[in-house]
């Protein structure tokens, strides 16, 4: 969280932690969270940064806001589709179906990476989404290549 501000997404697997109650998953998100923030602004305070906790910009001076523009760009047919950045795991892990718990914590990590970047990011700037890739090609290899997932996969074929 000190150095990347989308690390604090790591906190999002205490949700799908099932051998844990869900009050003391909370807690410890809580907990994280808090400790944290309070981290991320005492080094700002610390080192007098103008912007305390968010140093990410939602604008460039009087531009609109950088959503509104990260819209434009996804709606623009003459730009580079998005969803197709990093080859295309982006969208496979948006559109994979869920087989298993992990998988599940991969995509919900994934979209709210995709809303961060949309709410902060210039979204053409390619590096933003590099820290999807390791999420949607760990969501692959438990969709396609575990046992348990092959298992649903096939009784899903069989009931439909």
């Amino acid at each position: 969280m000190l150095f990347k501000e989308t690390a604090l997404l790591m906190v999002v697997p205490l949700l799908f932690w099932n051998k844990v109650p869900i009050r003391k998953r909370l807690v410890l998100m809580g907990i994280i969270l808090l400790v944290s923030i309070s981290l991320r602004t005492a080094v700002d305070l610390l080192t007098a940064n103008p912007s305390v906790l968010l140093t990410m910009t939602v604008r460039h001076g009087t531009s609109p806001a950088r959503y509104i523009e990260n819209i434009r760009q996804l709606l623009d047919v003459k730009a580079n589709p998005v969803i197709f950045i990093d080859s295309g795991l982006l969208a496979a892990l948006l559109l994979l179906p869920v087989s298993d718990r992990r998988v599940l914590m991969l995509k919900a990590i994934g979209v709210l990476l995709v809303l961060g970047n949309l709410l902060f990011g210039t979204i053409i700037e390619y590096r933003i989404w590099f820290e999807a890739i390791p999420l949607a090609l760990y969501a692959i290899e438990l969709y396609f290549f575990t046992p348990s997932a092959q298992t649903v996969r096939a009784e899903r074929t069989a009931n439909s």
